[in-house]
């Protein structure tokens, strides 16, 4: 916190308001403090914080960052507009969304949307074939959640590892993921960050030939899917599990849902679990979730009987 840059920002409102200082720090403030404060001289304490920003109308965070109410929401929600965009094809349009709410993020300090823009950055890239850029966009983003909870960077991480593997170097995708999994498991482990990356692992498991090792994550993703509420996330380790009959047989393949879930709600959840399957493979990749689909079986959970 730049205490002479909070100070002017709460000069600034206080005038807006009208106030005089010592209206503004009364009854807890003199007047006294709040001019120390203003003129970037007394660093406030998080209780004086809270009354001068409840005075002014105010959050903490915009005292702080400057950032205008309600923006990292509506930043969030322009990076899932975002996906959508992607997932019809508009790579310009995504692109250019993207680089907005990255630039406002980093205007404003919000280092979780600006990690998830980089993020969003790098899928594009790697959508569009570009592992190289794709990569520098995931790195950035594992730097930005360096102070965050360790799951968090799971998108980063595995967009990292996926690159990794396009560009051939299956060895070391194999060990960024390992080595993530186990601070994962060292950690408070978040199922759906373990599911995720495990599911990434199988492949990369194949590619240097250690079958067993792929076989024994597939099962781990799978026992994680009931601890996971995302059903779309799940639809799409789904996917990535179907696409080799050397992980599962086709008929432990499937999506499990309550026995009451409608077979629309089902089928969104397939088609949202495709888009994200799509959104994280580059188009050369050559592989079509169409294959995997029509051996999906959809198995529904029947709840528990109650004795009468």
């Amino acid at each position: 916190m730049d205490a002479a840059t909070v100070g002017a920002r709460i000069r600034e409102r206080r005038l807006e308001k009208g106030l005089t200082q010592e209206q503004l720090g009364a009854p807890n403030l003199t007047g006294g403090y709040i001019s120390l404060v203003e003129c970037g001289h007394r660093r406030p304490s998080r209780d004086a914080l809270d009354l001068i920003a409840a005075r002014l109308d105010l959050e903490v965070d915009e005292l702080l960052r400057g950032t205008p109410p309600g923006l990292e929401p509506e930043l969030e929600l322009r990076l899932h507009q975002v996906r959508r965009t992607l997932d019809d094809g508009d790579v310009e349009t995504a692109t250019t969304t993207a680089m907005s709410v990255l630039q406002s993020a980093r205007q404003h300090d919000l280092n979780r949307v600006e990690a998830r823009a980089e993020e969003m950055l790098g899928t594009i890239a790697e959508r569009a074939g570009r592992p190289e850029a794709a990569l520098a966009h995931f790195g950035s983003a594992e730097e930005l959640w360096a102070n965050e909870p360790i799951h968090l960077r799971v998108d980063a991480r595995t967009g990292t590892a996926r690159c990794l593997r396009f560009l051939g170097d299956a060895r070391m995708a194999v060990h960024t993921l390992d080595s993530y999994r186990r601070d994962l498991l060292a950690s408070r482990p978040d199922p759906h960050a373990l599911m995720k990356t495990y599911a990434e692992l199988i492949q990369g498991y194949f590619a240097i030939g250690l079958p067993e090792n792929a076989r024994d994550a597939a099962h781990a993703a799978l026992r994680l899917e009931g601890q996971v509420d995302d059903p779309d996330e799940i639809a799409c380790m789904h996917l990535t599990l179907a696409r080799d009959d050397r992980i599962v047989p086709p008929n432990d393949v499937g999506v499990v849902f309550p026995i009451a879930t409608s077979e629309a709600t089902v089928g969104r959840s397939i088609d949202r679990g495709t888009e994200r399957f799509l959104s994280r493979r580059p188009v050369s990749d050559g592989w079509r979730p169409e294959r995997a689909i029509p051996r999906l079986v959809l198995r529904r959970v029947n709840p528990p009987e109650t004795s009468g």
